[in-house]
């Protein structure tokens, strides 16, 4: 449409637009606007038809009414009241035995009891919880192209469903929402509150610049913020003055200050019937776990009777195992190497794609029939270990050794292996995989899939090495597998003696040496233990309590999405035309627009919980009438102001001012109870009116 001609007149601007003409003030003339005045509470006024008066809502309308010469219609018959009723209230239609109970209830106060009953409603609270969560742009994923889902989103959610239920005055249900975080000794309610502003889009595609879609969640908030609780078309001053209302770009980026101190920051959540349940299940499972144990502890005492007569089966070791105690290590990746007390060697710092670590060490061991390969779990690898990989597990794609004279170390000879055993591998790599000359296969032990616990591998020598005290050993561990496959933590052995008894753990073969009056209760302890692992009804009972404490209850791990101060805030700066990339003037303090109410903070910077007092303040104007008008629009389907989200000067004014101002004024009268509110709205003559057109009334009132 062309625009044909303007002019400014007296504070108004007219366009004439094709054949229509648009009315607009001009932003000199609009800090007088109704919207940014002190709600004036009228006194009801008086009407003719007292008989269709219930309460005070409707002597506003019957006035208008009958100032325009027209009567109220009838009340709806009572199964339309009852259903309107319960769409409105709870979303759900009555039942039939609800509707026979209604129609049939001959009390005078049946449709106040229906009211209650309602508001008392769990489904009150996911009901009115629709209105809100779309206010708040509520959303279980992200967005954008990855549009990533948000786990724990539904927290928020059911504190919404609560709070409405609990009917947590307005007041504080804005306070905990735009700064529930900042409430002195916060509770994890008011905090998770705070996931009001965690519903922003968040853009988490490859290759976008963090900071831009930092600052549009920062807008977003400020937007909301404005449209939500005030009213305001805020976000259009994010670029330039605002055109219509008295709103400039400096104060847009006041409000945006608020914001920009706060940082996202995901905190533990668990609901109380959450805790409850597992603290019971850990209680059940507690109790047969003890039930387990005692069964283990009483075969025990069967195995020590059986104990002499094991040890007479079995032929005594004849072994010795030599801690090896690296004089050099080294990675052909750059890893960091550091020996520990108990012996074991842990890895760190630089983790490449592919290694080979180098162990170099006198073992004093003259001759050698093994070596036996640790590996162990440690709380700095991932997932525990023993591997460097991101699950925790890890790929020994070759394992070799050899050995050079002391008068020449560089004459090394290579130990050829025989053969390999592990208590525990992967399906497909076996330890035997270790010594076979081929680097595409390996030794592994499942610990993606959670068998991520200390294992044992022997390598058992060809011959017997001659060695002596001064000897060079040199041990080698290639991981070729890739993706950081390599072992975080493990120790070494060398081993003299028996070929045959190289599986016995390490403490056991001197323990069978000792006699049985020189073992002390700790060894007797192991022996048994040792005898258990090959015992059918042992090894059951064990397999048995290990499967229990594997399927132990977890703790509830729910958690929120809020904000949080951020300690390192960055400036806040008039954005020229909108654009991150381009700061003008410093804001140096939050602040809310000069047409309203000051901000009066607590301290020397205003904060989130400043603005949100501020937002709530009986003093500010917009508040109470923009929540008390949302009320009547979802009862109503249209508010008195059409303009939900806009009681600026282009918003459309409101049809009943006086009524407006007597509502926002009662819902603070009433302690911001929403309930009362709503239950106060039901309950009049208005709301119970039909809705069936009026032939009388198709000119005057075509939209009914």
């Amino acid at each position: 449409m062309e625009v044909l001609y303007s002019k400014v007149h007296s504070g108004i601007v007219a366009f004439a637009v094709g054949l229509g003409v648009w009315v607009i003030p001009t932003f000199a003339d609009s800090e007088d606007h109704w919207a940014f005045k002190p709600v004036d509470r009228a006194e009801a006024p008086k009407v003719s038809r007292a008989d269709r008066v219930r309460n005070e809502i409707d002597h506003f309308v019957l006035a208008r009414l009958e100032a325009e010469g027209l009567a109220p219609s009838d009340d709806a018959d009572p199964i339309t009241l009852l259903r309107r009723l319960h769409l409105d209230l709870v979303g759900l239609p009555p039942t039939i035995a609800e509707i026979e109970a209604f129609t049939n209830d001959s009390s005078p106060y049946a449709y106040e009891n229906a009211v209650n009953r309602l508001l008392a409603s769990p489904h009150f609270g996911e009901r009115w919880g629709r209105h809100w969560l779309d206010l708040s742009h509520y959303a279980d994923s992200d967005g954008f192209e990855k549009d990533t889902v948000r786990p724990h989103a539904w927290r928020y959610r059911n504190w919404v469903i609560d709070a409405l239920n609990r009917d947590v005055p307005f007041d504080q249900f804005t306070t905990e929402q735009l700064a529930g975080d900042l409430i002195p000794n916060a509770d994890t309610g008011q905090r998770v509150a705070t996931g009001f502003h965690r519903n922003t889009l968040t853009n988490k595609e490859g290759g976008v610049d963090q900071e831009q879609f930092r600052v549009e969640q920062v807008v977003d908030r400020t937007n909301t913020t404005a449209s939500v609780f005030l009213g305001l078309t805020m976000a259009c001053a994010q670029c330039h003055d605002h055109k219509y209302d008295p709103l400039s770009q400096k104060e847009y980026f006041g409000m945006y200050a608020f914001f920009n101190t706060a940082m996202e920051q995901d905190i533990p959540a668990v609901l109380p019937e959450e805790q409850d349940s597992y603290e019971a299940a850990a209680s059940r499972h507690r109790g047969m776990q003890s039930e387990l144990e005692k069964a283990v502890r009483d075969y025990r005492k069967v195995l020590e009777s059986k104990l002499e007569e094991w040890e007479e089966s079995i032929d005594p070791p004849n072994i010795q195992w030599t801690l090896i105690k690296p004089a050099s290590m080294s990675s052909a990746g750059g890893a960091s190497f550091k020996q520990l007390e108990d012996g074991s060697i842990l890895v760190s710092g630089n983790s490449p794609e592919y290694d080979s670590y180098t162990i170099v060490t006198n073992t004093g061991v003259d001759n050698l029939s093994g070596i036996r390969l640790e590996v162990l779990t440690d709380k700095s690898l991932p997932n525990t270990g023993p591997g460097r990989a991101g699950h925790g597990n890890f790929i020994l794609s070759e394992f070799g050794a050899a050995v050079a004279p002391p008068n020449n170390p560089n004459k090394k000879q290579a130990i050829e292996f025989e053969s390999a055993w592990t208590d525990f591998w992967e399906k497909g790599w076996k330890a035997e995989a270790a010594i076979d000359g081929d680097a595409a296969t390996g030794w592994s032990i499942d610990a993606w899939r959670g068998y991520n616990e200390n294992r044992v591998a022997l390598f058992t020598t060809r011959d017997d090495q001659a060695l002596d005290g001064l000897s060079t050993l040199t041990i080698t561990m290639d991981f070729q597998y890739g993706s950081r496959h390599a072992l975080g933590r493990f120790k070494l052995w060398a081993a003299r003696g028996d070929r045959e008894h190289l599986e016995l753990p390490v403490d056991i073969g001197p323990i069978l040496n000792k006699k049985s009056e020189d073992r002390t209760d700790e060894e007797k302890a192991k022996l048994i233990d040792f005898m258990g692992k090959d015992d059918p009804e042992m090894s059951a009972r064990l397999a048995a309590l290990e499967a229990h404490k594997k399927a132990a209850p977890k703790p509830p791990a729910t958690q929120a999405q809020t904000l949080s101060v951020n300690p390192k805030p960055p400036k806040t700066h008039v954005l020229a035309r909108g654009d991150f990339l381009s700061p003008e003037e410093e804001v140096i303090l939050p602040h809310s627009p000069g047409v309203l109410p000051a901000i009066a903070p607590r301290g020397e910077h205003p904060d989130r919980l400043d603005l949100a007092r501020w937002i709530v303040d009986p003093a500010n104007p917009l508040t109470s009438r923009v929540a008390a008008n949302r009320l009547w629009q979802y009862l109503f389907g249209q508010g008195l102001v059409i303009t939900t989200e806009d009681f600026g000067t282009r918003g459309q004014p409101p049809t009943h001012p006086e009524l407006l101002d007597w509502l926002a004024s009662e819902y603070v009268a009433r302690g911001w109870s929403t309930k009362s509110m709503i239950r106060l709205i039901v309950t009049s003559s208005t709301y119970r009116q039909s809705s069936a057109m009026r032939v009388e009334l198709l000119d005057r009132d075509p939209d009914n």
